[in-house]
């Protein structure tokens, strides 16, 4: 699947530009929001995601990635 970089928007599916440009639709404010609250069930708390990447489907994006306190992988979807 390649490399996974600290914010790398990428969707597997090769729409990279596309995910890249609906996930910059989303204010600034409210992208940050979305990168720090994702719940860990690990954990039990809402967490900041790691190395993350984007997937996209017709209905909403996928933020996935890991948890910062520890490391298990986390995903949150996003309605469009």
């Amino acid at each position: 699947m390649g490399e996974k970089e600290k914010g790398c928007l990428k969707d597997i599916t090769g729409k990279s530009n596309i995910v890249n440009l609906n996930w910059r639709r989303i204010p600034k404010e409210i992208r940050c929001e979305l990168i720090n609250e994702v719940y860990c069930g690990h954990c039990d708390d809402c967490v900041k995601i790691i190395i993350y990447y984007i997937e996209e489907n017709k209905y909403e994006l996928i933020l996935q990635g890991k948890c910062s306190i520890c490391g298990k992988y986390l995903e949150k979807t996003i309605e469009k």
